[in-house]
């Protein structure tokens, strides 16, 4: 155990380590300072370890699964459906997900331009089984397939396409390419 003086010795040399950090906000303003001017760029407060992997609520459609089919069917849209897990291997890959596809600008606007977005989380629990089980049953997925991405026709509910494991946002956009050049109606 170490005492108070020991302590002391110790604090002694972090003194001013990083109790301020205007020298790193003056080196900033200086390089902006030779760019043409500016003010530095302001710092963003931290971010919570929940608020970095939320769901993304503003691109999902509420509901039930047969919800989410109804209106893209109704909005002649495709349904993207984003099936995750919240357990084992697949637990850190759904979470990749929400933080680094889903919060993505352009994928966004891929998203709300030609897609009806309906996200399920499988529950670790077996006592019931829940939606997402239901619909990872129904198009034979397992669970060390998921997280996964699937691309259906609303009105048949066929599978057009389906997406294994963690994406960048350039794959995405390329993945769901086509679809977003046509319309479920328009399929024969």
């Amino acid at each position: 155990s170490y005492s108070d003086n020991e302590m002391n010795d110790d604090d002694d040399y972090w003194t001013g380590m990083d109790e301020d950090d205007s020298y790193y906000d003056a080196s900033l303003a200086e390089d902006d300072g030779a760019e043409g001017g500016g003010e530095p760029p302001r710092r963003q407060p931290q971010s919570s370890l929940a608020e970095m992997y939320q769901l993304p609520f503003d691109l999902m459609c509420g509901g039930s699964f047969h919800d989410a089919k109804v209106r893209a069917a109704r909005e002649d849209q495709f349904l993207l459906v984003n099936l995750q897990t919240r357990s084992g291997a697949g637990d850190f890959q759904s979470q990749l997900h929400n933080r680094d596809l889903w919060s993505d600008e352009r994928v966004k606007n891929v998203v709300r331009g030609g897609f009806v977005f309906f996200l399920v989380q499988k529950r670790s629990s077996y006592l019931h089984q829940d939606e997402c089980a239901k619909v990872s049953s129904f198009y034979k997925l397992e669970d060390d397939q998921l997280p996964a991405v699937l691309v259906l026709d609303p009105i048949t509910g066929q599978l057009l396409g389906s997406r294994s494991g963690a994406m960048t946002p350039d794959e995405f956009i390329e993945y769901v390419d086509g679809y977003t050049k046509s319309k479920p109606s328009t399929m024969s």
